[in-house]
């Protein structure tokens, strides 16, 4: 019997572990899908994508740079649609390929999955990327009062404009609220703040060496925080050690990663993820690769 096939793609992407969890759910649930890892290259990426589906391939997860090029060639729905960025796609029945964002809600599913509260709450993001993007518009709709800081303030107000916009074409009531911070104020803003999310890659794993630096200041977290790292090698960070020992709840960036996903998952396949047996996959990947940076 053919597989169906499914992947992910990106440039790099060889260091993705979309292949390793979406193959460990194929197994768990005996489904005849095969999932690989699919490098493309500039130019014609968008006709690449289009090729890939014309070829046979049911879905495909997109990373970077390849979100904004995805969002072009497809229907968006959803949180892709208000932010112009997809990272799952799929070919309907009648031939057209659209456009999901799992991020944002991948986030929110995570958070609930842990019983963190987040209506009404006070939420700093720092970062102003793509992942910020998709996590404050989500919170945002959440209805948590969120603030975003980034080095660039230029960044963070393009987040804010965004999500306002969104707001106001859809004739949204509001929800939560978003807002700028100054990027020099994030470490005092801690004491007002009731989570705390870092969508940054510093304290990242680079070149098989692990980071010590930290986004804030760790003697302003205190036990009542929450912290989440979106980082997830190494998977613990400096700074979500640093939480733990301050008596804070802190989690790194693989429930986010698992959550994004399984809803991915879901969208490709019409099956429901096993998320427990993804996330599993994931720490094995994850924990094997650290015993070999050590040797």
């Amino acid at each position: 019997m053919d597989l169906n096939q499914a992947g992910v793609i990106g440039n790099p992407v060889s260091h993705s572990l979309s292949p390793v969890m979406h193959n460990a759910a194929y197994k768990h649930l005996g489904l005849d899908w095969e999932y690989e890892a699919i490098e493309l290259k500039e130019p014609n990426v968008g006709e690449q994508i289009i090729n890939l589906f014309d070829q046979g391939v049911k879905g495909l997860n997109v990373t970077m740079p390849y979100k904004e090029i995805a969002f072009d060639i497809s229907q968006p729905h959803g949180q892709a649609a208000r932010l112009g960025t997809v990272n799952t796609l799929i070919k309907a029945q009648d031939g057209s390929i659209h456009g999901h964002s799992t991020d944002g809600q991948g986030f929110i599913n995570f958070l609930q999955s842990e019983d963190i509260e987040l209506k009404g709450k006070t939420v700093l993001v720092i970062g102003a990327g793509g992942a910020s993007k998709s996590i404050c518009d989500a919170l945002e709709k959440a209805r948590a009062n969120v603030f975003v800081t980034a080095r660039k303030l230029e960044a963070s107000m393009v987040i804010v404009k965004t999500i306002v916009a969104r707001r106001i074409q859809n004739q949204f009531d509001s929800h939560g609220s978003i807002d700028v911070l100054e990027f020099s104020q994030r470490h005092d803003f801690l004491d007002s703040c009731d989570i705390v999310v870092n969508a940054t890659p510093v304290g990242m794993t680079i070149n098989g060496k692990n980071s010590s630096d930290m986004p804030i200041n760790i003697d302003k977290l205190k036990s009542n925080h929450v912290l989440v790292d979106t980082i997830y090698h190494p998977v613990q960070t400096a700074l979500v050690k640093a939480a733990k020992d301050k008596g804070a709840k802190a989690f790194n960036g693989i429930g986010m990663l698992v959550h994004q996903g399984a809803l991915a998952f879901n969208l490709i396949t019409g099956e429901q993820a096993p998320i427990e047996v993804m996330a599993q996959a994931i720490i094995s990947k994850l924990n094997e690769s650290s015993q070999e940076n050590d040797n």
